[in-house]
């Protein structure tokens, strides 16, 4: 990992996370604006826009494309946020990229403006990386929101998508779904065709206002269009209709709602065909199956079994629930928790309580944690008294505690709760030497 420009743009943290376009701008064209000209397909949504980030990323480069990737956040190292061809950008290209761009923020600064955010930062950085290797095509992650989100100044891109959308970031976004929506919608472009895999009605009511506002031409996708799913620990095989044709395919992501990110990402290269970007049906099948996103009902230790899920809001929970049932519903399991303190902790902790046989609760890798004892309070209120419930700060300590309960039990481990936990509990099991976690 780049230490020395992740420690650079930690700088910049102190400057919080604003949303808005004028600061992005200023500092694009000071940089010479390489974001222009590049081929993007935007992707919005409150869950599930990484997975169909990366399965869209697969099927390109399956087809034979050079494909950049922009994500967020990381799960291990830093360059996880910004891939060239699949993989992790270089130190020296990062490097390089990095000081350009601190470069012309510090000239921001001493011109009287105010200076970009971190996350402001590393996009800039990522457009630098993607003009410099030349790359075919562009998969952008919307970071926040949308509409005052940094990579909303693509002013072209060749499609945008809006997967699921719920309540997550309200103080930021909006309190209410229609609000939440709005804000997901900023990143409509006219003319531009989108993409929509959203099951409100009352979201999808706003995004189709505004795309109709926009003349941008809207391809729908729903649950409706999964005829069949076989869902299994480490993926699943789906059969869709889409456009009146019967599809069948395998992904390497586990849970319905993969399945259905999968159909959005099918629904883009569908589109992608149709405006000569050639995809054969072996790169899209291929593609599907290769992607994996981790940190995503990730299964990381098969003996005993556990998993690794970010879910940090009250969607994501429901469907890591769902995921639960579907394959796991005949074992006790033992859930490795922490959230967030600015998360909707009861909508998280009472599906949590639902699901669980014992819960182990410990604290994200994020100043913005809410301390082990805290949310163990809170689900003690909860009322189930069945349940037993320990506090253990150190994740470490807690990871090892859960493993030796569940191989003394026969149970399943499920780590959730927040992608910060989950990317430091996936550094300790890569690490892992023998059978020890401690």
């Amino acid at each position: 990992m780049n230490h020395k420009a992740e420690e650079q743009l930690n700088k910049f943290l102190k400057f919080g996370s604003h949303l808005g376009l004028e600061r992005m701008n200023e500092l694009l064209k000071r940089l010479g604006h390489p974001e222009e000209n590049l081929k993007v397909i935007h992707v919005a949504g409150t869950n599930g826009k990484g997975s169909i980030c990366h399965f869209l990323d697969s099927v390109l480069r399956c087809a034979g494309y050079r494909t950049g990737l922009f994500t967020s956040p990381y799960l291990e190292v830093f360059n996880e946020r910004i891939r060239i061809d699949g993989e992790n950008i270089s130190e020296s290209l990062l490097s390089k990229c990095t000081d350009k761009a601190i470069a012309a923020a510090e000239l921001m600064v001493k011109d009287g403006l105010d200076s970009p955010t971190e996350f402001e930062m590393v996009t800039a950085i990522a457009f630098l990386a993607f003009k410099e290797e030349k790359l075919d095509l562009i998969i952008l992650e919307v970071g926040l929101g949308g509409r005052g989100d940094s990579t909303n100044v693509i002013s072209k891109p060749l499609l945008t998508i809006i997967g699921s959308i719920s309540m997550d970031h309200c103080d930021r976004l909006g309190d209410t779904i229609e609000k939440i929506a709005y804000e997901k919608a900023g990143i409509i472009k006219e003319g531009t065709p989108l993409i929509a895999g959203v099951a409100s009605d009352l979201a999808l009511g706003v995004i189709k206002s505004e795309a109709e506002r926009l003349n941008a031409p809207v391809i729908e996708a729903s649950y409706d269009e999964i005829i069949d799913s076989k869902i299994h620990p480490q993926g699943g095989i789906y059969t869709f209709i889409n456009g009146g044709e019967l599809l069948t395919f395998e992904i390497s992501m586990s849970g319905i709602h993969q399945g259905f990110n999968s159909l959005i990402a099918i629904k883009a290269i569908d589109y992608l065909k149709s405006i000569g970007i050639e995809i054969s049906d072996k790169a899209l099948k291929n593609g599907l199956l290769n992607a994996k996103n981790p940190g995503r009902m990730e299964m990381v230790l098969k003996n005993p079994i556990v998993i690794l899920d970010g879910a940090h809001n009250a969607d994501g929970i429901k469907k890591l629930e769902e995921f639960i049932e579907r394959v796991y519903s005949d074992k006790p399991i033992i859930s490795l928790v922490g959230i967030l303190a600015d998360k909707d902790v009861n909508a998280i902790g009472e599906r949590i309580i639902h699901f669980s046989d014992h819960i182990i609760v410990t604290e994200p890798d994020n100043p913005r944690k809410m301390p082990a004892n805290e949310l163990t309070a809170k689900l003690k209120q909860y009322g189930n008294k069945s349940i037993k419930i320990n506090c253990e700060q150190n994740a470490q300590k807690a990871l090892a505690m859960a493993i030796e309960e569940a191989n003394a039990r026969n149970a399943i481990v499920i780590c959730c709760g927040s992608l910060y936990l989950i990317g430091r509990l996936r550094r300790l099991i890569s690490e892992k030497k023998d059978n020890t976690i401690l």
